[in-house]
């Protein structure tokens, strides 16, 4: 029976450690539990978007070419006017395509895009991550859509440089 001596001295071993790692369970009321304490905050989500009064002015720029300038007016934490002062892509002027132009409608849809803001409070600006929410579908013609990304970082430009005139 010597044999089975090492086996048995595993098993016990192996048993010794397996209790040593369980821990017993307890039920524990709801009254034994610490409360949560739900976080303050310090300021409203609303308020996170304030800017003073005024008219401001952005731009978004790629490869050295200024592709969307804008220029709006906030008053009480509302767009009351918003302005392109440029709008191009590749050399083209899309302030300057005339009606009836086969890329006048992507002209169209950034007009859109900047009239669905006014009246709207600064948080709109979110929106134009979803431009097809409120801005008539592609450009059938050329197959170009609107880029309003770049219109919101125009305008995040002209939020971060402050208030161009009172």
């Amino acid at each position: 029976m010597k044999p089975l001596t090492p086996l048995i001295l595993l098993i016990l071993v192996f048993g010794f450690f397996l209790f040593l790692g369980c821990e017993s369970v307890e039920e524990t009321s709801p009254a034994d539990e610490a409360p949560v304490e739900e976080p303050i905050e310090d300021e409203p989500e609303s308020d996170a978007l304030q800017y003073d009064d005024g008219r401001y002015r952005g731009v978004y720029q790629d490869r050295g070419e200024e592709q969307v300038g804008v220029q709006f007016d906030i008053e009480n934490g509302l767009f009351s006017a918003i302005t392109f002062r440029s709008l191009a892509y590749d050399g083209v002027d899309y302030l300057g395509i005339e009606e009836g132009s086969p890329a006048y409608g992507l002209t169209e849809q950034h007009q859109q895009a900047i009239d669905y803001l006014i009246g709207k409070p600064v948080e709109a600006i979110f929106d134009l991550y979803s431009p097809g929410d409120f801005v008539d579908d592609v450009d059938g013609f050329t197959g170009a859509t609107i880029r309003a990304n770049k219109i919101f970082s125009a305008i995040m430009n002209g939020l971060q440089r402050g208030v161009y005139s009172y």
